[in-house]
């Protein structure tokens, strides 16, 4: 039983450094992203501190499991699985929570695409935000392709020449009048065939779907570190209990009994018969 118990505080340890550089890995993430992002959006900074926090709190609540396990120490082992109990209550609420919040969210997003359109009398934060996504994705309009620009096709919606000629994308013809079009005496165009709304929507399914899973996959390390932490604490216990029954009866075999060191037993000569 000794080398089982061995076996199993060294595997507890091992997984908490493992825990712990994950959290170093998180950490570090978060501070890439401050350095290349944070002047792109202010909301980053925000994004980036909860990274941070997530990424500390995950080594300390590790290292608290390692000072347990290596010092065999109950208190540590206790907290460690009070924290784990919470990240498992906490994470499968949310992972519960983000399947009808995902639904609401595409379903706002489809009601926000069909208010923007037609794009050409949308404001110009609306185009500038169309134009970013149609270079990004390779699409072309919300919902009814190049139609809802109208006459107006930008750049972003034409084809790159790694495109052209393929199902991708699609020939139109259109007079040309605005400011992102392209030379007046081109009469026909390659442009992105299919629209952008449905791909982001795609995009966002994938997203909750990574997220769902991770959260998930949190849960179930972290009822592994209750199940650990708690069998760990329980055999710390009972191997307490036992070297202290162990010690006791030691010193009550080590004990000599006051009677005979009182009357000590002294060596009789027994006479022989001849």
């Amino acid at each position: 039983m000794g080398n089982v118990y061995l076996c199993f505080k060294w595997s507890f340890i091992v997984v908490n450094v493992l825990f712990g550089i994950a959290g170093g890995l998180i950490v570090l993430l978060g501070e890439f992203s401050r350095f290349r992002y944070n002047e792109v959006d202010s909301r980053v900074s925000r994004g980036v501190m909860f990274v941070d926090i997530t990424g500390m709190l995950t080594m300390l609540v590790a290292g608290l499991g390692v000072f347990g396990a290596y010092k065999e120490k109950k208190w540590p082992l206790i907290a460690f699985f009070l924290v784990m109990t919470a990240v498992v209550v906490v994470f499968l609420w949310a992972g519960i929570s983000l399947v009808p919040f995902s639904s609401q969210v595409k379903d706002r997003l489809q009601v926000y695409f069909r208010s923007i359109t037609p794009l050409d009398k949308a404001s110009s934060e609306i185009t500038t935000v169309a134009n970013k996504f149609q270079y990004l994705l390779h699409c072309c309009g919300v919902y009814n392709g190049y139609q809802d620009w109208g006459g107006k096709i930008p750049l972003t919606c034409h084809c790159s020449a790694a495109y052209q000629n393929t199902p991708k994308c699609r020939t139109v013809s259109i007079s040309y009048e605005g400011f992102w079009v392209r030379r007046a005496e081109d009469s026909e165009l390659q442009v992105y065939s299919e629209p952008c709304a449905p791909i982001i929507l795609k995009y966002l399914d994938k997203v909750f779907a990574v997220f769902t899973g991770a959260i998930f996959c949190v849960v179930a390390v972290a009822a592994i570190g209750m199940i650990m932490s708690m069998t760990l604490c329980c055999r710390i216990r009972k191997r307490s209990i036992e070297l202290g029954s162990a010690s006791s009866s030691d010193s009550r075999k080590s004990e000599v009994p006051l009677y005979i060191e009182a009357f000590p037993l002294t060596h009789v000569n027994v006479p022989q018969e001849y």
